[in-house]
């Protein structure tokens, strides 16, 4: 483990950004779901895929070219690589500031799609 507390402290920051991404993205589809049942089946089949299309539990160099595109496109991806870097002092199989883009792009546009989504549900 690296003793580095600035990088602690900063995948910390950028897994809450990622998290209120997620959030959003969960509440969005929370409005829209017929019911809870529903709700749980449309997280269950956005959550799965993007763990097991990430770099996770696979390292992207030994993946087939099909699913590394997958996983260039994955959010969760990036997440990952930076969070290794930064608190395990793993290097980075990424670009970092296109790694830290995502991650806020997606935080961002996650929040927005719940907040639209919840503002579009109580008019």
């Amino acid at each position: 483990m690296s003793g580095n507390v600035l990088g602690w402290l900063l995948g910390l920051a950028l897994m809450i950004v990622f998290a209120l991404g997620f959030v959003g993205i969960a509440s969005g589809v929370a409005m829209r779901a017929p019911n809870t049942g529903a709700y749980h089946a449309l997280i269950f089949l956005l959550n799965l895929p993007l763990l097991f299309a990430s770099n996770a539990l696979y390292p992207i160099d030994l993946m087939p070219t099909w699913l590394k595109v997958v996983s260039y496109i994955n959010p969760t991806t990036y997440i990952i690589d930076l969070t290794r870097h930064l608190w395990f002092g793993a290097p980075a199989t990424l670009n970092g500031l296109l790694s830290l883009a995502v991650v806020i792009v997606w935080g961002l546009l996650g929040t927005w799609l719940g907040y639209w989504s919840f503002k579009k549900s109580v008019k």
